[in-house]
């Protein structure tokens, strides 16, 4: 409920924006119904990142990694 209430951002027209996410977040639920084969093609959620893995822009320095 959360996700749905921040995705409505128009002070003018607030149940309109509602009512078309909440349209189109179930015409998704249809889709993943009907092609089972692509539920991780259109998975959309981010998945869960591990914070700790070391990106292409950082460098990992094991002296100043490890506790005293």
């Amino acid at each position: 409920m959360g996700e749905v209430a921040r995705s409505v951002t128009s002070h003018t027209y607030p149940f309109s924006q509602l009512a078309n996410t909440l349209l189109q977040r179930e015409q998704l639920k249809v889709v993943w119904m009907l092609y089972p084969d692509m539920s991780s093609a259109l998975n959309f959620s981010g998945g869960h990142h591990d914070w700790n893995d070391v990106s292409h822009a950082e460098t990992y320095i094991p002296e100043l990694s490890e506790p005293e």
